[in-house]
């Protein structure tokens, strides 16, 4: 796993570092080619701007949101074997505790360009790590963690960690589209 993690963020800061090539006989790089705005292809089809702050205001919905449960009410009572929105049949008292400070940190951190004065652009750029490093693990706990399995409780009939993998990667491919 620790392999994986740090193949992913490697091939992260490098893609970040260096420019890449678009055509193989010209030698053309990405730099030098224009982009077409993401602002025109979403205008296309009547969408809004996905900008840095609508970057930032949906990763605090989506995490935001799951860390105000977490941080208020924890994770055994909101998302335990007794809870509808099962994602673990099993939490202890340390894995409680932690929940609640994970939720309190995601709730301000990203958050945090709406009420701290934190550039949703600098924070974008520093979420796309992350976002990585997210999506990997809600692959982990969907098909590999143990206790993450056989919910008895849970709204869907399949494990609810499959629903983070979804959200997880359409917010990586938002988090690359809004910083590139």
């Amino acid at each position: 796993m620790r392999v994986l993690v740090i193949a992913a963020l490697a091939t992260c800061a490098a893609a970040a570092t260096r420019p890449a090539i678009v055509g193989r006989s010209t030698g053309v790089l990405a730099r030098d080619v224009e982009k077409p705005t993401v602002t025109k292809a979403l205008a296309l089809r009547g969408g809004a701007d996905l900008t840095p702050e609508t970057f930032c205001t949906m990763m605090t919905v989506v995490y935001g949101g799951f860390g105000v449960f977490l941080g208020t009410l924890g994770v055994d009572v909101c998302f335990g074997p007794n809870s509808p929105v099962s994602y673990f049949t099993e939490c202890g008292d340390c894995g409680v505790w932690f929940a609640r400070m994970l939720g309190a940190t995601m709730t301000l951190l990203f958050s945090s360009p709406m009420w701290a004065g934190v550039s949703a652009a600098a924070l974008a750029k520093a979420m796309l790590p992350l976002n990585v490093y997210y999506l990997i693990n809600f692959i982990y706990a969907a098909a590999f963690c143990e206790t993450t399995k056989d919910s008895k409780n849970a709204v869907l009939p399949f494990n609810l960690w499959w629903t983070q993998v979804a959200i997880g990667a359409g917010l990586l491919v938002a988090n690359k589209m809004v910083i590139a």
